[in-house]
């Protein structure tokens, strides 16, 4: 059976972390910086996957008018 897209996409974030795990002072804050980067780059992505769906239907909401 395969991996759901989210089992996928928290995999690759622990590969990453994994990764770019510093054992030094700056450490946590490198985590978190991560963290917040792969925030914004997944609602961007999200914006731009529905930014034309939800400008559609607010184009129609605004044509009833």
């Amino acid at each position: 059976m395969g991996r759901s897209a989210l089992e996928s996409f928290r995999a690759w974030i622990a590969g990453l972390l994994y990764k770019f795990r510093m054992e030094e002072k700056g450490g946590q804050f490198m985590e978190i910086a991560l963290y917040i980067a792969l925030v914004v780059i997944a609602a961007a992505g999200a914006l731009a996957l529905l930014g034309p769906k939800i400008a559609g239907k607010f184009t129609e909401i605004m044509n009833r008018l």
